[in-house]
């Protein structure tokens, strides 16, 4: 706030300033209904986690968001819930969008260990 506005509003009386409130009245009920938005940095920070963290809990659908042209978007309130609920990335959670293709990918690569099947249960010739 300016300094101009500041000096307004300390000069006002009372009644000046509950006419001021009315008037103001219909301006902020629309900012208050419009839950602002934030990006995965915003909530990062907000969080105190890195955006990878955020990212991974928006793609595992365990924190609300949207994605706005490419980017996801949460809110404070999204955010808020994710937290207490533990702010978890679990890999024990269901998976949706990329993440969920990814760990579909990820189960079709043999893995090292499948070796032991090509060459017998437990044993190695050498």
């Amino acid at each position: 706030m300016s300094d101009l506005a500041r000096a307004l509003v300390a000069s006002l009386d009372d009644p000046a300033l509950d006419q001021l409130a009315r008037l103001l009245a219909p301006r902020l009920a629309g900012i208050a209904a419009t839950p602002a938005t934030l990006t995965v940095e915003q909530a990062a920070a907000a969080a105190n986690v890195s955006t990878r963290t955020i990212r991974r809990a928006l793609n595992a659908g365990l924190l609300a968001g949207r994605q706005v042209a490419g980017r996801w978007k949460t809110t404070a309130d999204d955010l808020s819930a994710w937290q207490a609920a533990g702010g978890s990335t679990a890999a024990g959670a269901p998976l949706r969008g990329h993440a969920a293709a990814r760990r579909s990918c990820r189960s079709q690569v043999p893995s090292v260990n499948g070796a032991d099947a090509i060459l017998g249960a437990g044993r190695v010739d050498r």
